[in-house]
């Protein structure tokens, strides 16, 4: 893989994730500060994360690429694990939109 089609596939994921996020943003726009979660910059980071996932999965033989899909995964349930916990516990409601569109991007 070139550098073009490596710059072009993770702007598509970064794009991705910002597509995402933005409509996510949306759908919280009246809340107040500090209630929002999950907005345009946490969905472009996961995009990129994810991009970044796909091109190492590429590069890497049979078991390992299916191996680091996995982790990566699990990394990224893992980072969104206490703040969707937090979330739930401060509003008194249980919401998985946020994780499930995460999962999506992934």
């Amino acid at each position: 893989m070139g550098t073009e089609e490596l710059i072009h596939r993770l702007a598509a994921a970064l794009a991705i994730g910002l597509l995402v996020g933005t409509g996510r943003h949306w759908r919280e726009r009246q809340e107040a500060a500090g209630r929002r979660t999950a907005g345009v910059r946490t969905f472009a980071l996961t995009g990129l994360f994810d991009g970044v996932m796909a091109v190492l999965v590429s590069a890497l033989v049979e078991p390992g690429g299916v191996l680091l899909l996995g982790f990566g995964l699990i990394a990224l349930l893992a980072a969104q694990l206490p703040f969707a916990l937090r979330e739930a516990a401060a509003e008194n409601r249980v919401s998985a939109t946020s994780q499930v569109a995460a999962l999506a991007t992934y």
